[in-house]
């Protein structure tokens, strides 16, 4: 059902059709264990499926026929830079995690989200292969659904640093990382998982922190997790500790993406400035 009653107010609407979005997106995805997909390669480097396309159409006229005065910003669809000058964006991702898809991981999600004014105000990411589906409004808290029903999502309690569970990329790593990891002592506790999968074990206590030390994240990649994230009591920023602000001409973070449980966010902010500087 594309509600989520306990999240209901102000973009109670919005928040049906982006739940209704992704789920239709997550639909046209095969199963895990169904036969891997050809990956090509975009001018950028980064790689496509078609089920990225079907993914992305199915979203694109979910949105259209519930919004048609918004624009879409999406990874899969033309720039449209009449968004700069828009109050209301939405943001998606069709198939975030292609790579870990084609490779036949569960760890690949859908992203919409709608930005107000650069703030993400409505977001859900669903984990398809997992069956789970995250959303959040912005002052109304973060939720997850389900087979085993709904309830309202919370980031770990404080914990020691020491103690951090942090998620990093399943499928490359980075020498920036690295050292980060080896300086703040977390390497032995680090979790790779694909996607954004990460970013919702963190908002439901899971996991302490998620970070990435490189530039080539965009945002599509993180509008609708740093919302869920902050949400449910996280802190997101990138590593000089600046908020994340949408809609922007450059879509890169190209200064990393840094999400914690916030209890130790500035010492972590500090080590990340030292092992990825400007």
């Amino acid at each position: 059902m594309p509600e989520l009653p306990i999240l209901a107010g102000e973009f109670a609407a919005e928040l049906s059709a982006a739940i209704a979005a992704a789920e239709r997106a997550g639909a046209v995805l095969p199963a895990a264990d169904a036969a891997r997909p050809e990956v090509r390669w975009k001018p950028d480097g980064s790689p496509l499926t078609d089920f990225d396309l079907l993914a992305n159409t199915q979203i694109l006229d979910t949105l259209r026929t519930a919004f048609p005065a918004d624009i879409i910003l999406s990874e899969e669809l033309a720039d449209d830079l009449a968004r700069l000058t828009a109050r209301r964006v939405w943001i998606v991702d069709p198939l975030d995690g292609t790579r870990d898809f084609a490779e036949g991981s569960r760890d690949y999600a859908v992203h919409v989200a709608l930005v107000v004014e650069g703030r993400p105000v409505v977001a859900v990411v669903t984990c398809p292969a997992l069956g789970r589906l995250y959303a959040a409004v912005a002052g109304g808290g973060a939720a997850v659904r389900s087979a085993e029903g709904t309830r309202r999502i919370h980031v770990a309690p404080s914990r020691p640093l020491a103690e951090y569970r942090t998620g990093i990329t399943r499928t490359s790593g980075h020498p920036a990382l690295d050292q980060f990891l080896s300086r703040t002592g977390l390497a032995g506790r680090a979790v790779p998982r694909g996607a954004s999968v990460k970013h919702m074990l963190l908002a439901e206590g899971s996991l302490d922190l998620c970070v990435t030390l490189h530039g080539r994240e965009q945002e599509w990649d993180t509008a609708a997790p740093t919302l869920i994230v902050t949400e449910a009591g996280g802190v997101a920023t990138d590593a000089d500790g600046t908020p994340f602000h949408y809609n922007r001409p450059d879509l890169r973070h190209r200064r990393g993406v840094l999400l914690s449980a916030g209890h130790h966010h500035a010492t972590l902010v500090a080590a990340a400035r030292e092992c990825f500087p400007a």
